[in-house]
């Protein structure tokens, strides 16, 4: 963040890991969402929760130099599952290492052919969700929509009435702004 800072870069956010649903830097930051009783669960989390904790404090420790205070981003993959974001949201903050000032903004990552569930409907829900549970701004910062999905091995897309085309690709995207635009007023307005 210095060094941006000092090239004339102002970050204006910046996502403590890619996708972390399952942590990172294994196997200290390793988690699962399926373990349970929840006191498991969250036991499980506590490596996650200080590897982030240290991020976020060292965010904090390039702002108090100086830097430029950008927005915190979490980002989580399979944005159309609502039961797994709130399995590890809530597992993660009841480590008590992760409040919820320590991020600004929710990143979800949504891809249509990685199960028939992947739903704009199931994406709406899991956003309003998380948007009204955390009061946070809600990105979409990973999507797609084949042009070309056919022959031996396609998969399923989980909007079949989408057609796998460039003109469907411009579809996905206007429902997924669609969606985002959409959440409670005042919240999830970031759009990327």
């Amino acid at each position: 963040m210095r060094a941006f800072s000092s090239a004339g870069v102002d970050l204006a956010l910046v996502s403590l890991g890619n996708e972390i649903r399952n942590g990172m830097i294994w196997p200290l930051g390793r988690v699962s969402v399926d373990l349970e009783p929840q006191r498991a669960r969250t036991a499980n989390f506590t490596g996650l929760a200080t590897l982030y904790a240290a991020a976020r404090e060292g965010v904090r420790d390039a702002v108090a130099s100086g830097v430029h205070a950008p927005q915190v981003m979490i980002h989580i993959d399979n944005g159309y599952n609502l039961t797994l974001q709130r399995r590890w949201f809530e597992a993660l903050t009841a480590t008590g290492k992760v409040k919820t000032r320590d991020w600004d903004v929710i990143g979800l990552s949504i891809y249509p052919f990685y199960g028939t569930s992947a739903t704009l409907g199931n994406l709406k829900e899991t956003m309003t969700w998380l948007a009204r549970k955390y009061g946070k701004a809600m990105h979409v910062v990973e999507t797609d929509w084949p042009a070309v999905c056919e022959g031996e091995g396609a998969p399923a897309l989980s909007e079949p009435g989408i057609p796998a085309s460039v003109e469907g690709q411009l579809e996905w995207g206007r429902e997924v702004l669609r969606i985002v635009k959409g959440l409670p007023k005042g919240l999830g307005q970031g759009i990327k």
